[in-house]
């Protein structure tokens, strides 16, 4: 059944969104790209430190093992300058004890063979992949402008996949499941790389565009003020218990009282019987408390507790169970996007995302330079804005005020897109 023409006002907002289509996708599409390229190694992180470094992966289990505080001493000693951030327990008799020291921007590893005590080796984090790589993927080198950036492409590629699905609507006089639905794969040049980006994209829109929103969290902007003050606000924030400065004080219990050793709190940790490694800080001073986590990868199966520095006494305990509906609901989507949330399935399934990404991505990018002009990057061209109907209106009003880092972009946009009408009506008047 042949459809009715698009009238010139429906035209001109399909020519107008292409515009916009056209545009992100110039700056989101090699960002999805590089993202889901540096997502990968993180997903099979785990496994790729037993491929890599098998010299503290494979170790020979042997029947006893030196103290975790005498551990903790080879490590000051090969690093010393920097200060311990945290300890890493791992229940895998072959793996090493992994202790973490110095800031987020350039940290240190240092790995003790725990039957030994002796460390096998001192790791600058930049050259392991896995750390790489998310470092990379949060643009966290680039910092305080990565997470800026970070927020303002996310915001793009969720616009993208939207304005998307909008101009892949079958329309028109006559249409055909082949090149709608299913991709014309026998097609030659630029139809074949237009249907793998047009037809994958409508499948994969709602699933990348959840992706998109599961990382804005960690973004400075939107993450850090926006939704953390909104979170502080209806009382909805992340318990203190599971901060490292959760505000908690240790009191020793007489004057001449000397904190733990390492060990007190590990064997703490393991009478828990927590699932999955340990995590263990330290406080930097004498009336800090100490923090022990599990750190299971589902979040809905750790627990968090800060104790007593001098008695191993518990001050506060938090989980699942007392985290608020707004933090359960943004920590699942975290796990989901790092690969964890139901386990290997998991990993699988954001393999096959990220590579279907790529294709996409890589898609659009072949079907654009094969429709430029000889030497010429032919950018979308100017489309002066037509009379948006409500839905339009209430839509982009949405967005921007859920994203502020998009609504203040298309502001600026609408301002320049105004100078230049007006400059334009100059120049034909006169």
């Amino acid at each position: 059944m042949k459809k009715p023409m698009p009238s010139p006002d429906q035209s001109t907002l399909h020519r107008w969104l292409w515009r916009w289509h056209g545009y992100a996708g110039l700056f989101v599409i090699p960002f999805l790209f590089f993202m889901s390229l540096t997502g990968l190694p993180y997903v099979w992180q785990h496994e790729l430190e037993d491929w890599l470094h098998p010299e503290y992966r494979a170790l020979k289990p042997q029947a006893t093992r030196v103290s975790y505080e005498q551990q903790l001493g080879a490590a000051r000693a090969a690093c010393q300058g920097k200060p311990l951030g945290s300890v890493k327990v791992d229940g895998d008799p072959h793996h090493a004890s992994q202790f973490w020291f110095g800031e987020w921007s350039n940290p240190t590893s240092v790995l003790v063979n725990p039957y030994t005590g002796e460390v096998i080796t001192t790791i600058d984090e930049w050259t392991r992949l896995s750390f790489a790589a998310i470092s990379l993927h949060g643009l966290t080198f680039a910092e305080p402008y990565g997470s800026w950036l970070l927020e303002l492409l996310a915001c793009w590629g969720i616009i993208l996949c939207f304005t998307g699905v909008y101009l892949w609507w079958p329309r028109g006089r006559q249409w055909s499941v082949w090149g709608t639905f299913l991709p014309r794969l026998s097609g030659l040049g630029r139809q074949r790389w237009r249907d793998l980006h047009a037809v994958g994209g409508f499948y994969l829109s709602a699933i990348l565009a959840l992706y998109l929103l599961t990382g804005l969290p960690w973004t400075a902007f939107w993450g850090g003020k926006l939704f953390t003050g909104i979170q502080e606000a209806t009382g909805q924030e992340y318990p203190h218990c599971m901060l490292d400065n959760a505000g908690h004080e240790s009191l020793p219990p007489t004057p001449d009282a000397r904190p733990l050793p390492l060990d007190a709190f590990v064997q703490f940790a393991l009478a828990q019987n927590l699932p999955g490694p340990l995590e263990i800080s330290l406080p930097p001073g004498p009336s800090g408390t100490v923090h022990v986590r599990n750190r299971n990868g589902d979040t809905a199966l750790e627990t968090h507790y800060q104790l007593n520095t001098y008695t191993a006494e518990v001050l506060a305990q938090a989980g699942w169970n007392t985290m608020p509906a707004t933090q359960k609901a943004v920590s699942m989507g975290i796990d989901m996007h790092e690969g964890k949330l139901f386990g290997r399935l998991n990993q699988i399934l954001s393999t096959t995302l990220a590579l279907l990404f790529m294709l996409i991505s890589g898609a659009a990018a072949m079907m654009w330079w094969r429709r430029r002009p000889q030497g010429r990057l032919d950018l979308p061209q100017w489309v002066r804005t037509p009379r948006l109907p409500g839905v339009v209106k209430f839509s982009l009003a949405t967005a921007a005020l859920f994203m502020p880092m998009f609504g203040i972009t298309v502001l600026a946009f609408a301002l320049a897109e105004r100078g230049f009408t007006r400059r334009n009506a100059r120049a034909v008047s006169a």
